[in-house]
């Protein structure tokens, strides 16, 4: 195809090798230079910045994705779940596309492989995971974001209120799809630590946001562990 574009055989050999060569990330950006300084500094930004949302996300670099040239104008992405299940959602930059509706802007885009993602629901059971962060009342929502904060530091995943719900209605969400669920309110906010209870066993107790994340860790290993053992590993 690069041939049939006017490339040279030998330099269209040479860009696919290095595209498609097995590297880690590191390697890969400086292939990235060598085409584009522009794009490899965007990509090193955000590999720099995705693991201070969740070092649980492993990002690869793969120079073979394709997506529509016509209109995505920096990086794309796909999300993965496994190479048994492979993408299950995709998206991109494109900045100039809200200019053709209109005002341009900044924007970034994703599409979700809904018949997949279904089949994945079905397939396996739905596990509570991590902890849900809620705030006794209004004025400590602040203290509440910082808590989640700490916990996302170390790859935990954590929810709060986005919705200004009663304590009551927190406790139901939290019920719903988490572990564990860390309770902060005036007590916890001047000794600057939590009350983190486990919705499986009800059991809750104050404590430091150090003891705090390593309690959650330990259930983690321990779900894991569990799990293993169901499947015969």
């Amino acid at each position: 195809m690069l041939v049939g574009v006017g490339a040279k055989k030998e330099a269209a050999k040479k860009l696919i090798s290095e595209l498609t060569a097995e590297a880690g990330n590191d390697s890969k950006l400086e292939v990235a230079a060598a085409y584009s300084s522009e794009a490899a500094k965007d990509l090193k930004e955000l590999l720099s910045l995705i693991p201070q949302y969740s070092k649980a996300i492993k990002v690869e670099l793969d120079f073979s994705l394709v997506r529509g040239l016509g209109y995505y104008t920096g990086p794309i992405f796909e999300i993965s779940l496994g190479k048994e299940m492979g993408s299950v959602a995709g998206g991109g930059r494109y900045d100039g596309l809200l200019a053709m509706y209109g005002q341009g802007d900044y924007a970034v885009g994703i599409s979700l492989g809904i018949e997949r993602l279904i089949a994945l629901m079905k397939d396996t059971a739905v596990k509570k995971l991590g902890v849900f962060v809620a705030n006794v009342s209004e004025e400590y929502y602040s203290y509440a974001l910082q808590v989640a904060s700490e916990f996302r530091k170390a790859g935990i995943p954590t929810q709060t209120d986005l919705n200004s719900r009663k304590f009551g209605k927190q406790m139901e969400a939290a019920a719903a799809s988490c572990a564990y669920i860390a309770i902060v309110g005036e007590r916890e906010k001047k000794e600057g630590k939590v009350t983190l209870k486990n919705l499986e066993t009800g059991k809750e107790e104050m404590v430091g946001m150090e003891k705090a994340i390593k309690k959650v860790e330990e259930g983690k290993a321990d779900d894991t562990k569990e799990a293993s053992r169901q499947r015969g590993f």
